[in-house]
């Protein structure tokens, strides 16, 4: 059984190097791709309960942007408004922005989806949240 163990883990070194000597650290992989200055096509949310749901839909204006570093965080600038958030990024098609819904009570950041909307354009979206205080979802569309 030790034979095995020690086949396997020979395997998963060789795979790790491999890929660092090819260039890609397996902890950055997919950060290239969204890292950079991006202009704001669409910035939507939505929220409420019951029939009291709100939609709110911001148009980008020449100027505005996601800044997405590969230091972990995003500047965003809309219209006159200017904020900061920490991000993480956990594969090519999701990602935490903490900035972007929190369930206080027990310190979940839920998971937004990156979906890819041609070469230059993608859209960063956070699914419908239905909580005890009613229901949310947000979705930013990027172009360079």
């Amino acid at each position: 059984m030790k034979v095995v163990y020690a086949i396997i883990f020979g395997f998963l070194v060789l795979c790790l190097y491999t890929c660092k000597k090819m260039g890609c650290d397996p902890g950055m992989m997919g950060r290239s791709s969204i890292i950079g200055r991006w202009n704001i096509v669409a910035d939507s949310t939505s929220g409420g309960a019951g029939s009291a749901v709100a939609f709110a839909i911001y148009t980008g204006k020449p100027g505005d942007y996601f800044d997405i570093t590969d230091n972990g965080y995003i500047y965003t600038k809309e219209s006159a408004k200017l904020d900061t958030s920490s991000y993480q990024l956990l594969s090519d098609s999701a990602i935490i922005i903490h900035s972007f819904f929190y369930f206080s009570n027990n310190a979940i950041y839920p998971t937004c989806h990156i979906k890819s909307l041609g070469p230059n354009t993608i859209n960063i979206y956070l699914p419908w949240i239905f909580s005890p205080g009613g229901v949310f979802g947000r979705s930013i569309v990027l172009s360079r």
